[in-house]
Parts: C-alpha cells; structure tokens; sequence
C-alpha cells in the first residue's frame, strides 16, 4: 500500500504541470466591469424634475354622490337647521370630544362608525338620537360618498350659517 502512494503522487505531479500549460493556452473568459454611469447633464430636459406631493381634495364626483344621499337619508334635518345633532361642517380631521372625557379624530372611519353605530361613541353635550344605518339603507359605496361629501364640507357650506350651541 505505501508502494502504490508515490506511484500515484507522481502520476499526479507529472499531469500538474500539462494541466497548467493547458490553462495558459486557453482563451479567458473576460471579467465583467462595471459600466460607469454618463456624467450628469444639468441642461438635460428630457426628464420634468419631480413634482412636489400634495394631499387631493375631496373627489367632488363622490362628494357630489355623497350629497345627494345625504338629502335622500334626510341628515340635513338633524346636522343644520334646528341644531339637533353636531354640525358637519369642517369636521373632518378634527378632533372630536366624546361623552366619556375620551376624544377621537373625524376621520374616515369615526365616521364610517358614527353612521353604522351612532351610539357607540356620541359627542359631549348631545343626545344620541341619530339612527343605524345598516348596509340595507347604506351600502359601503354609500359610506365612502358620504365620507367624501362630509370630507369636502367647510364652514358656512350648510345652513345656519352661524354655529349652534348643543341643546341644554
């Protein structure tokens, strides 16, 4: 057995060498490079500099929608004229006090809630007289036009025009 080990390390020693001379003649394989970006053009206009971000109105199509089914379900009854319930002008985004001490901010879903489950959080200093409206009276293609109109509303948008204090 310790015959045969030399035999085969100078088999191998002597094929080194033929191996090596091999790989010198072949062709390499070139080495990708890095593609070094074209110098900045300030004078290039063919890309529009960026433009600054800003928050979109209300979709007035949706607003519109959300208007009229807001005459149709009768809420004007209640959230203008004869101050029964809060006005909904500028509402959105503030925040609202509840009964409770707790607060919460009128935002898509406080509202989505305040529609579905009126009673679940009512505001400081009214009753909670405002109806469920469940998705046989108002579907959720329903809720996102009245969100969008109560989103659009500003002060002076609805009658009264001057704000009313709750009930005492």
């Amino acid at each position: 057995m310790s015959r045969i080990r030399p035999v085969v390390l100078s088999v191998l020693l002597a094929t080194v060498p033929a191996c090596a001379e091999r790989a010198a003649d072949a062709p390499s394989k070139p080495v990708p490079q890095p593609v070094p970006a074209p110098p900045a053009d300030d004078d290039d206009d063919s890309i529009p500099p960026p433009r600054p971000v800003t928050r979109k109105p209300a979709d007035e199509a949706l607003a519109g929608k959300g208007r009229e089914l807001f005459t149709k379900l009768q809420c004007a009854r209640c959230h203008t004229t004869g101050a029964k319930a809060p006005l909904l002008e500028g509402l959105y985004g503030t925040k609202v006090q509840l009964r409770g001490g707790a607060a919460e901010t009128a935002d898509d879903d406080y509202i989505v809630e305040s529609i579905r489950k009126p009673r679940a959080k009512v505001v400081e200093g009214w009753e909670a007289i405002m109806p469920a409206y469940d998705e046989d009276q108002a579907s959720a293609e329903d809720l996102n036009a009245l969100v969008a109109y109560i989103r659009s509303l500003k002060r002076g948008d609805l009658e009264p025009k001057e704000p009313l204090a709750p009930p005492k």
